[in-house]
């Protein structure tokens, strides 16, 4: 990756490697139907988790261009703008311990008053052979739990303050 610095160009690759995780336009729906404090520390630590796979799998696809076309200066500063925002979430502060506990509290437990979202279904237009095509099969980050439902209580002034700064 060139005019990468060596570390971050590792990292880069490193995330790369990751499969991106999908989010159906159902999923989301069902997530934003009551945003609260809660909800939105939620996605942004999805965002936080999913955006830098996302980055590094566009910056290599940029790297990857045909016939120098990723030598041009349009394309170089859009990788530029990539590289730059993976850096910048990579770097951004995870979430403490403080919110997470406030929040677990707040979430909603109970089997009977839990909503889950659908599923996510393989795409039928790809092939059998698009959908294992990487020899190297990596952990995906989609085991995660990122849509339970917060109950409508008073959070710590934090989970605001870090929902303001991501």
């Amino acid at each position: 990756m060139s005019g990468i610095p060596k570390e971050l160009a590792s990292r880069i690759a490193h995330f790369a490697r990751f499969p991106q995780t999908g989010v159906s336009l159902r999923q989301m729906v069902e997530f934003g139907q009551r945003p609260s404090q809660g909800t939105l520390l939620r996605a942004a630590q999805f965002l936080h988790d999913e955006l830098p796979i996302r980055l590094a799998h566009r910056v290599v696809e940029l790297d990857l261009l045909p016939d120098n076309l990723n030598q041009m200066q349009s394309v170089l500063r859009v990788k530029r703008m990539y590289v730059d925002s993976f850096n910048e979430l990579i770097n951004f502060p995870k979430v403490s311990d403080r919110i997470k506990d406030a929040v677990r509290a707040a979430t909603v437990r109970e089997a009977a008053e839990r909503k889950q979202l659908p599923e996510n279904h393989v795409n039928p237009a790809c092939s059998d052979m698009q959908r294992n095509a990487s020899p190297h099969w990596i952990p995906s980050i989609q085991h995660r739990s990122y849509h339970y439902e917060v109950k409508p209580t008073e959070l710590p002034v934090e989970v605001s303050e870090y929902n303001r700064s991501f």
